[in-house]
């Protein structure tokens, strides 16, 4: 919560957490380390990225082509249903090729590099498209990942987009 509280409360957001990144003091609270990677995000870009997340959750491709239309810049007029059409091949060529724990992130196997792939491919389909990602939301999608990972390897019962604990969207 911490950590998401930063990406809409402060000035900027540590873009490196990780174990070995982070202390738990003696009186339990979080000691977070080591801020050579930063970002900043405008209230904007975050009301998008966190629509993205959302319409990633539900499988909303519409919401996802949207979303990435306002995260990314461009010189071009991107046709929002022709990306979400290649967002929705894209995940539908996946689910065939990616077991579903991988596009979970649970700690078994190589699905770190199966989710970075995705990940890849969906900045590939939005550049296609004439979109271009600012630096921060990759940062934050890096982020993202980890924190999956984390909650999948020490509370797998946890969806950390969806549990009322968590207050990462709003």
């Amino acid at each position: 919560n911490t950590w998401f509280a930063s990406l809409t409360q402060c000035e900027f957001f540590h873009a490196d957490v990780h174990a070995g990144n982070l202390m738990v003091l003696d009186d339990g609270r979080i000691g977070f380390i080591d801020f050579g990677i930063v970002g900043r995000i405008n209230p904007g870009t975050w009301e998008a990225v966190s629509d993205f997340i959302s319409s990633i959750m539900i499988g909303n491709f519409e919401g996802m082509a949207d979303a990435m239309i306002r995260i990314g810049i461009t010189d071009t007029d991107v046709q929002s249903q022709d990306l979400a059409a290649d967002l929705r091949g894209l995940f539908n060529k996946m689910d065939v090729m990616v077991p579903d724990y991988a596009l979970l992130g649970d700690s078994s196997g190589s699905d770190d590099d199966d989710i970075n792939n995705i990940l890849m491919e969906m900045v590939r389909v939005g550049e296609e498209h004439g979109l271009h990602f600012p630096r921060e939301f990759a940062l934050l999608l890096k982020q993202f990942l980890y924190f999956d990972r984390y909650v999948h390897i020490l509370a797998p019962e946890l969806d950390m987009f969806v549990d009322a604990r968590l207050s990462m969207l709003h």
